[in-house]
């Protein structure tokens, strides 16, 4: 326990980007994970590592349909672009 503890403490310290998002989103990370570590009904450890896992897919799936959203509005963005710089040059000719 203490040592998964001072494991991830280690890791957050070593990443100020990655630990200023996990203080934004829970202040109190330090306090969960003691609480965690502290647990002694497995299944209750079971079913709370099955709600992260299922967390995490959901997120996967935002963050692609993110990324997709974001390529569809650059490629349209791209093609009217190189549409309006061809009549300008037109134009100026």
């Amino acid at each position: 326990g203490k040592k998964v503890i001072a494991d991830i403490e280690n890791s957050l310290i070593g990443n100020e980007r990655k630990l200023k998002a996990v203080e934004k989103i829970c202040p109190q990370w330090r306090e969960n994970i003691e609480f965690v570590q502290r647990q002694k009904d497995s299944n209750e450890v079971n079913i709370a590592l099955e709600r992260v896992k299922v967390a995490r897919s959901e997120l996967n799936e935002m963050k692609e349909n993110i990324l997709q959203a974001f390529f569809e509005r650059d490629s349209t963005l791209d093609i009217f672009e190189q549409s309006l710089v061809g009549a300008k040059e037109r134009m100026d000719e």
